[in-house]
């Protein structure tokens, strides 16, 4: 007879995720680079938390491959290629690039370009020494903007009728991935791919057209495998969330992006099986520097003070601690903050 402890226990850990063999690990001298959806943000934000040295979606969100393949061929250290005003879009009195989250925006198209230039530059520089890609594909619809007849990788909310959307095929999603991973593995031999589908659901393609999407992807990261083994692996997120964390409390208020416990759930066992050979002490005394790190002081006093302590901390734990360069990154990402007062 199988108790409901058991039954929990089995529930959450049906989903095998693969551990990388030596050599293949993700570790504190590892240089990650994340390009894909804002759950690839999330996670890659939780990767700079932890000290990890990653660069987290340089172009900001990108939904679907095309957008991924332009990003990562712009991202080799042998494209000469730079932005200019054909890469720009004016919407009222702003500029955007049709290969950029919004986020990127100016009122001056020269100030947008040197930004995206110069984000560029930094970038390739992170990409020429990453020893892990972390992508992750969000759908397989493409929006394609009808003037030039490209795929945008946001349509900066310009009118609907400015483009056109089509659901790409798994032979040409696969067609451009391969393409640019090819060349960028050339390029970095060293380099580990591991490729994942967001969890996040596009229900504005509708419930059957969302998981259409999806199918094609989880295709693609197949056929990617295949392509590329040794270099491309294949990391299950998409099916932790549906198949463990299933409950609509594991979602945000939306019902469609993953809640923050549920982040966190899918980064541990990503640690489980890719950051395996970190020594767990260490590891441990990241998270409980960090859990000191975000206690927020009433006021300057007792700032100084928690800051004292913290210091002592680390001085007593140094032997079991990650190496400086980790936890400078650690305090970098984790300021210390005064809580604000509250409105009377």
């Amino acid at each position: 007879m199988l108790l409901a402890t058991d039954y929990t226990k089995k529930l959450y850990s049906s989903v095998q995720c693969p551990k990388a063999l030596p050599g293949e690990t993700v570790n504190y001298q590892s240089s990650i680079l994340t390009l894909g959806s804002c759950f690839s943000n999330a996670i890659g934000k939780r990767f700079t938390k932890q000290g990890f040295e990653v660069c987290v979606n340089p172009f900001g969100t990108l939904y679907n491959p095309f957008s991924m393949s332009k990003a990562l061929y712009l991202l080799r250290s042998d494209c000469c290629q730079w932005l200019t005003d054909n890469n720009l879009v004016k919407v009222g009195q702003h500029y955007y690039s049709f290969l950029h989250h919004s986020k990127y925006t100016a009122t001056n198209a020269n100030t947008l370009l040197d930004e995206l230039n110069q984000s560029l530059s930094c970038s390739r520089s992170s990409m020429v020494n990453a020893t892990h890609l972390l992508l992750t594909f969000g759908s397989a619809y493409v929006y394609c903007y009808k003037a030039t007849g490209s795929v945008v990788a946001n349509c900066h909310k310009l009118p609907a009728q400015n483009f056109s959307l089509k659901l790409a095929s798994v032979e040409a999603l696969t067609y451009v991935m391969a393409e640019q991973l090819r060349a960028l593995l050339q390029i970095n031999t060293r380099l580990k791919v591991i490729v994942t589908v967001s969890p996040i659901r596009y229900l504005g393609y509708g419930a059957h057209q969302s998981r259409l999407s999806k199918a094609r992807l989880l295709l693609l990261c197949d056929n990617l495998q295949h392509l590329f083994p040794g270099q491309v692996f294949y990391f299950p997120a998409y099916e932790i969330m549906l198949d463990e964390l299933r409950d609509y409390r594991f979602y945000n208020d939306d019902l469609v992006h993953p809640s923050p416990l549920a982040e966190q759930i899918i980064f541990e066992r990503f640690i489980e099986s890719w950051a395996w050979d970190i020594p767990q002490e260490q590891y441990r005394n990241a998270e409980k520097l960090i859990t000191m790190l975000n206690h927020k002081s009433r006021n300057a006093e007792t700032l100084s003070e928690h800051s004292k302590n913290i210091a002592q901390w680390i001085e007593k734990h140094s032997r079991n601690l990650p190496p400086k360069s980790v936890l400078d990154r650690i305090v970098s990402a984790t300021p210390l903050e005064l809580v604000e007062p509250a409105n009377k």
